[in-house]
């Protein structure tokens, strides 16, 4: 991970020097300046937007957002993870409800899959502790060669320290097991 993990953080340091020469006619610099505003908008508040629309298959009307996911879906496709890893991603039970998670189900997601690499992650927006409580919590197998992106480091700043690994649209992963602790719920999940 420490290999892969820092060769995707160069990237993201090397595409903010291209951004911080400014205007530039080369459209490869070009294309990794989008990649990385996207990715600045998706980890802001813009997630749960182009998600929501993504999931629901709404046109993105708001104009900053409107090309994030070709620029998201271009740089995911740039990376493979080079190891075997397992990922944590914390789901509303509602969903869990909705989408029929049972052992054996294959499922989809239309939006991109943001998860982390660190079990201990549970911050709010406000940087505050989230408690586990009607949750999920998703443990997810990932196996080498699958496209996602390390993105702890595309802010520059390291982001909320989730270590966040975000992966394509349209990710498919199999329930593996699902148990019930309380009101919360643990998933063991394999991307496929």
């Amino acid at each position: 991970m420490d290999e892969w993990g820092k060769s995707h953080s160069d990237y993201f340091k090397e595409s903010r020097e291209i951004k911080s020469r400014g205007w530039t006619t080369d459209e490869n610099d070009k294309n990794r300046i989008n990649e990385l505003e996207s990715i600045e908008i998706y980890c802001g508040y813009g997630s749960e937007y182009v998600n929501d629309c993504l999931r629901k298959n709404k046109s993105i009307d708001i104009s900053i957002y409107k090309n994030i996911p070709f620029y998201l879906k271009n740089l995911i496709n740039k990376f493979e993870i080079e190891d075997d890893i397992i990922v944590v991603k914390r789901i509303p039970s509602l969903v869990l409800k909705k989408e029929n998670y049972r052992e054996g189900n294959l499922y989809k997601d239309k939006a991109f899959l943001s998860t982390s690499l660190n079990i201990n992650y549970r911050l709010n927006y406000q940087s505050e502790e989230k408690k586990l409580n009607n949750n999920a919590l998703c443990i997810i197998k990932v196996p080498k060669g699958t496209n996602g992106v390390y993105i702890h480091k595309a802010l520059g700043g390291g982001g909320r320290d989730e270590y966040e690994v975000l992966f394509n649209t349209e990710t498919s992963f199999i329930v593996e097991k699902r148990r019930k602790i309380f009101n919360n719920y643990i998933l063991n999940l394999k991307i496929e």
